[in-house]
């Protein structure tokens, strides 16, 4: 699956059970190997997406010219249970945007550079935690 060096990945899906962070790395290599065992299908994927997509369209929607103003540094990887959003690091501001929306959606927001899991459960103690959160 793709790996962009440059790339901040963020990894958003549906899932009924809330995992710690340890458990949310398991599920982030099963996706990176295709197995969606633990995750469930979902129209608030496709939610998420669409309301991103009105603010920040995907990168294979944009011209050469846009590029300087797209925060992503690829397409996204996407399926009915989840999506991998490869953010510019210079886009690192975003981040507490994509969380919010997120959890708006029941979704669950994970970062595999620094083992930082959000979730919809949490909300209240969330704040905290993403006041901390910094990208590298």
């Amino acid at each position: 699956m793709m790996n962009h060096s440059m790339s901040y990945n963020i990894v958003i899906w549906h899932s009924k059970k809330m995992p710690n962070e340890q458990e949310a790395a398991t599920i982030y290599e099963k996706i990176l190997q295709g197995n969606q065992e633990d995750l469930e299908p979902s129209n608030d994927i496709d939610t998420f997406l669409k309301e991103l997509q009105e603010k920040y369209p995907a990168f294979e929607q944009l011209q050469n010219d846009d590029m300087e103003k797209c925060p992503w540094e690829g397409p996204f990887i996407t399926s009915d249970c989840y999506v991998i959003l490869p953010l510019k690091r210079e886009w690192g501001q975003l981040v507490k945007m994509l969380v919010s929306r997120a959890l708006k959606h029941n979704l669950i927001y994970y970062d595999p550079q620094n083992k930082v899991v959000y979730h919809p459960i949490a909300a209240f103690s969330w704040l905290k935690k993403l006041r901390q959160h910094v990208m590298p």
